[in-house]
C-alpha cells in the first residue's frame, strides 16, 4: 500500500472518529485506569508534552488538568470557542473581534463549551499518527505538523483539523519550563 492511499485512509477514519462517540478521557487503547493527579503527574515527571501526547492514556482530560495545575501549562483558546451554541459551530462565519485569544483554567477547560471535546478529538487525531509511524502527515481533512526536542525540554506541534465540518487548530507549545495549549480558529 502506497503512502498516499494510507493517508486517505487514515483521513477516513479520523473523520469517522471525530464524528462518532468516543470518550472524552481515553485515547482507543487505553486500559482503565483509577490513578490521582498525584499519580499521573508522577507518571508525567520529566516527559516533554510532545512525547505525554504520544502515548497513551486512560484519562486524557486528567492529563491535561493536571499539566495546567501541577506543572503550569497554559491554556488558551479564542474567545468564539468558547460558546458551545455559537453560531460558527453551523457556519464557520466568524469576525476577526471574535478571535481574541482568552486564558483559560483547568476548570473552565472541562466546563467551557466545547472547548474539552474539540482538543481531546485534536489530541486522538496525533495519538494516531504517532503511534502509526510519521510524526508529520496531511489527510483530507487534517494536517499535522509535529516537532519535538526531549533533551532542551521543547514541544512544536500544530494540529489542524476539522470538528462539527468546520476547521480549528490546536497548538502545543513548549520552551523549558514553559508550556501552553492554544485552541483557535485563525491566527
Amino acid at each position: 500500500m502506497s503512502k498516499s492511499s494510507k493517508v486517505s485512509e487514515s483521513s477516513k477514519e479520523f473523520h469517522k472518529r471525530i464524528q462518532s462517540p468516543y470518550s472524552l478521557g481515553s485515547t482507543e487503547d487505553a486500559v482503565e485506569d483509577e490513578k490521582d493527579d498525584e499519580d499521573i503527574a508522577r507518571e508525567l515527571r520529566g516527559k516533554n508534552l510532545a512525547h505525554i501526547f504520544t502515548e497513551e492514556h486512560a484519562n486524557l482530560t486528567s492529563v491535561i488538568m493536571v499539566l495546567m495545575e501541577k506543572r503550569g501549562m497554559d491554556f488558551l483558546v479564542q474567545e468564539k470557542l468558547l460558546k458551545s451554541d455559537d453560531a460558527y459551530w453551523e457556519t464557520g462565519e466568524y469576525t476577526p473581534d471574535e478571535l481574541d485569544l482568552v486564558s483559560i483554567n483547568a476548570m473552565l477547560f472541562v466546563a467551557a463549551g466545547r472547548v474539552q471535546q474539540v482538543t481531546i478529538a485534536g489530541l486522538q487525531i496525533l495519538y494516531e499518527i504517532c503511534k502509526n509511524g510519521p510524526k508529520n502527515a496531511k489527510g483530507k481533512d487534517y494536517s499535522v505538523r509535529y516537532k519535538s526536542n526531549k533533551e532542551k525540554n521543547i514541544s512544536d506541534i500544530h494540529i489542524e483539523f476539522k470538528f462539527n465540518q468546520q476547521p480549528v487548530n490546536l497548538a502545543i507549545q513548549e520552551n523549558g519550563d514553559a508550556s501552553y495549549m492554544s485552541l483557535y480558529i485563525e491566527d
